[in-house]
């Protein structure tokens, strides 16, 4: 079978990896935090001391990172993977990154002889555990093609998206897509509310509002909602600790954190952001009994790929 090199194994690349060996891949990994790789080498991997040794020994290089900076770091820098990379090899780029790197990309690989897919993928952590991730794939299609075995360890369709950087370019579209719908369907509540939608008290349960939160007004007005950065009182009651993501719209009433709305939170304890839409991933807020919630506004949103 091809001898695959993974690169990047953050929450996503970690669980692709492991896909590809339950698919049987003989499979090297390295990481820049090297208990990454502890796991996987577990489960049968074969861990790299540097992303140039992971290269020399593998015919597939797959890298799954944060972004450019990363990239660079790891084909170019100290004991850099372009090194042991040409003809025969192959390069996936499944990192999220802009069209215009892309092609910079394919510019900067394309003297060494390597061939060149990219190839991001529509999906979190769950698709990714699942291998049912959408990848978007740009370059030879013949190559692609070829690569089938792969696509069908990592996911559950193969877009062809064109020429190098064409993969990119979609991705982007569908993140586009993404961001429209987050906020047209943030603007759709926040018109409700203004317009004098608030809490249900139908002992049935018919409300505008998720069972078990309760909206408290200051002085009988909406909470504030100045751009995205929110103060929004809480009269919390006693549940669970969830782990709530705040990117898309949730079950047990959280309505996208950030974006204006709701979050069920356990009374005097702690909500706990997961890591989408525009709260750091991990980061937890203090609730009191009774008491305002402060959300920190927009920050950078961490890539699922983060090392």
């Amino acid at each position: 079978m091809i001898r695959i090199g993974f690169m990047g194994l953050g929450i996503m690349g970690s669980a692709m990896a492991r896909n590809l060996l339950r698919a049987g891949f003989p499979l090297m990994v390295y990481n820049r935090t090297a208990a990454k790789t502890e796991p996987l080498a577990a489960a049968g991997a074969q861990v790299a001391p540097s992303p140039l040794a992971l290269a020399h020994d593998t015919e597939v290089l797959i890298a799954m990172v944060t972004g450019p900076e990363a990239l660079e770091a790891l084909l170019w820098g100290e004991e850099g993977a372009a090194g042991a990379l040409g003809p025969g090899k192959t390069f996936i780029n499944m990192s999220s990154v802009s069209p215009a790197y892309t092609l910079e990309l394919a510019e900067q690989l394309q003297p060494l002889g390597v061939e060149f897919i990219d190839a991001p993928v529509s999906g979190t952590k769950k698709p990714a555990e699942e291998g049912t991730l959408i990848i978007l794939a740009g370059g030879s299609q013949k190559k692609i093609t070829a690569l089938a075995p792969i696509w069908q360890a990592l996911g559950r369709k193969v877009v062809y998206c064109g020429p190098v950087g064409q993969g990119s370019m979609m991705k982007m579209t569908v993140n586009l897509l993404l961001g429209v719908m987050l906020a047209g369907l943030t603007e759709a509540v926040n018109f409700g509310r203004r317009g004098g939608l608030g809490p249900g008290d139908d002992p049935g349960g018919d409300s505008c509002r998720p069972p078990g939160v309760r909206h408290v007004s200051d002085e009988g007005r909406p909470a504030a909602a100045a751009g995205l950065s929110r103060q929004l009182p809480f009269e919390a009651h006693d549940q669970r600790p969830e782990i709530y993501s705040g990117y898309s719209i949730c079950h047990r009433g959280c309505h996208f954190i950030g974006g204006g709305g709701l979050a069920t939170v356990p009374a005097g304890g702690q909500l706990r952001l997961g890591g989408g839409g525009f709260c750091r991933r991990g980061q937890s807020l203090s609730v009191p009994e009774r008491g305002v919630l402060r959300f920190p506004g927009v920050v950078k949103r961490p890539s699922d790929r983060d090392e």
